[in-house]
Formats: C-alpha cells, sequence, structure tokens
C-alpha cells in the first residue's frame, strides 16, 4: 500500500501543477525499492497526474499490485501507458480493475505486455462501462480471433 506525504523542504509539496510523469527506458521496477520510490511519486497528495508513461521500465505483476491503491484512488487518470512490461494478464487485471468506473480515462497502451486473449473479458468490461475510453492498443500480444470477438462485444454494449 503506497500512500505518501512530501516534506516541507521536497520539491513534490512546491510542484503540485505536474500532469504528466513519463519515467520510461528507466528498468526503475528492476530493484526492491523502485516500485516504492513511484508509488510515492503517485501517491502524492494534491498531484492531479493525468499522464502515466511507464514503457520499458521493468513493472510486473507483482509491482502492478502494489500500485493498486494509486490506481484506485486517481480520479483524473486519463492516459496510461505500459508498454513493454512483463504484466501478462494478471498483471493487467490488476491495473485494469481499479480503472473500471474512471469517468477520465480514455487511452490505454498495453503493446508488448504479454497478453494472451484470456484478459479481453476483463478489457471487454472497461470498454462496456467506461465509454470515455477511445484509445486501446493491444499490439505484440498474443491475442487471438475469440479475444478480438470479446472485445467487439464489450464496444457493442
Amino acid at each position: 500500500t503506497f500512500s505518501y506525504e512530501p516534506g516541507e523542504d521536497e520539491f513534490f509539496e512546491e510542484n503540485l501543477s505536474l500532469t504528466e510523469l513519463n519515467l520510461s527506458n528507466n528498468k526503475i521496477f528492476s530493484g526492491s525499492e523502485g516500485g516504492d520510490a513511484v508509488g510515492r511519486i503517485m501517491c502524492t497528495k494534491g498531484w492531479k497526474l493525468k499522464r502515466i508513461i511507464l514503457k520499458n521500465v521493468g513493472l510486473n505483476v507483482k509491482g502492478a499490485q502494489a500500485m493498486l491503491d494509486y490506481f484506485q484512488t486517481n480520479e483524473y487518470l486519463e492516459v496510461l501507458d505500459v508498454e513493454g512490461n512483463d504484466l501478462k494478464d494478471k498483471g493487467v487485471s490488476n491495473i485494469v480493475k481499479p480503472l473500471k468506473g474512471q469517468e477520465n480515462l480514455h487511452t490505454f497502451n498495453f503493446n508488448k505486455c504479454g497478453l494472451t486473449s484470456q484478459v479481453c473479458f476483463l478489457l471487454a468490461q472497461v470498454l462496456a462501462k467506461n465509454q470515455a475510453v477511445t484509445s486501446l492498443h493491444l499490439g505484440y500480444n498474443k491475442i487471438d480471433d475469440k479475444g478480438l470477438s470479446t472485445l467487439l462485444e464489450g464496444l457493442k454494449r
């Protein structure tokens, strides 16, 4: 569980206008403290992060589970880009479940995340419940015709 309040002398306290965080291509989740540091940044009280870009940062199922609290509490998130991380279906599930009802969220990028058609049912639920989603990137995964059909059913609702 992440929770963080910056000290008086910390950068975060005085720069609450930050709306985009891009940490791409830094292997921040490969060490034991990386996920905690990202969680502290993302959970800084007062921040209204709208765009989170974590391409190729070593995020995995365990890291996604650890950030669950953040995803449950951020009502401002518009874009989530986690391309190139070994999240697999379980990691994406950990991320997407708390975001089902997000009214502002319009873009997901799950390219190259090791996904299969099994995650498509959950993604279809998100698409059906959240009409704001206008962009869903699933390239370079192992999604077959059945998964695609499931996603299309979600769009019809």
